[in-house]
């Protein structure tokens, strides 16, 4: 009888282990994906910001140029303006094709390390 109690402790001893163990696993994975989704995120937000300066700068020089094409600084600002308003209706009408799938597909890939 004190055979079976020592297995049956045994045995729980060993579950219990292996569920820590597991536990423990899980949350190093998620730990993982999530640093690696923060660092992706922060990689890319670095980059955007980047290359917004650099469009907000050549938008400016743009518009410099275009005006003294014209012989009119404020209608080179306007032109590259509608210019730009022409871009967010485009992007507008296939935002859900374009943005949202990428992102999404991004995410998923993310949180599943691209499994």
């Amino acid at each position: 009888m004190e055979e079976k109690a020592t297995l049956i402790e045994s045995l729980l001893e060993k579950v219990e282990s292996y569920v820590s163990t597991s536990l423990e696993l899980f949350k190093l994975k998620a730990v993982d994906s999530l640093a690696d989704i923060v660092s992706t995120l922060v990689s890319n937000i670095v980059i955007i910001i980047s290359v917004l300066l650099c469009i907000i700068l050549g938008s400016i020089g743009l518009a410099f140029w275009i005006g003294k094409l014209i012989d009119n600084i404020y209608y080179g600002f306007f032109i590259v303006a509608g210019l730009y308003l022409t871009i967010s209706l485009f992007v507008y009408l296939l935002r859900k094709s374009l943005i949202k799938n990428a992102v999404s597909n991004s995410i998923i890939n993310q949180i599943l390390n691209g499994k």
